[in-house]
């Protein structure tokens, strides 16, 4: 079974792409072990000052946690079970959900700019192909034209006396 050639004008046109910016309005990134420890902060009346002084860690660390600046890692969450007896296995399972959150929105953006140069490459080789079919045209004509008897200096000579254009003699 054949299948119909594609010209560059039988492409619709592109739809409106939704920028990674609004996708993520649209679809904001789990929080989960950032809220978790603001709000286990809050439930046990802690300021990242008191934490500091339990933890030993600086307070722009805690901060930094707070603020998704900075992951919870094994040895964070394993200081918060010891000082303040929030479970680890909560907070770095919390972690690795958003971790798995932020990966899938990261190749939801590199597979949305892979489609669109893809289909941005389907539509300069139709307009190639469409180059190449008229250059065969003309290249049939131009052996119309010039004679086979080794006068080809003279047929060539016609064809730039009419500026480049191929025209059938009169």
């Amino acid at each position: 079974m054949k299948t119909k050639k594609r010209r560059v004008l039988d492409y619709p046109p592109l739809p409106k792409q939704e920028t990674f910016e609004e996708w993520l309005a649209r679809y904001p990134p789990l929080s989960y072990p950032f809220q978790l420890v603001k709000d286990l902060m809050y439930l046990d009346d802690l300021t990242p000052d008191q934490m500091m002084k339990k933890t030993g860690k600086p307070v722009e660390y805690i901060v930094e946690i707070i603020k998704r600046q900075r992951r919870i890692t094994t040895q964070i969450a394993s200081l918060f079970e010891r000082y303040f007896g929030w479970p680890a296995q909560v907070l770095l399972t919390w972690q690795l959900l958003y971790d798995i959150e932020n990966e899938l929105y990261r190749q939801e953006e590199r597979l949305e700019k892979f489609g669109l140069h893809v289909y941005n490459q389907e539509i300069f080789l139709v307009y190639t192909k469409k180059l190449i079919r008229g250059l065969k045209k003309d290249r049939a004509l131009l052996k119309k034209l010039l004679p086979a008897d080794g006068g080809a200096e003279e047929g060539l000579a016609f064809i730039l006396r009419h500026d480049g254009f191929v025209v059938a003699p009169s």
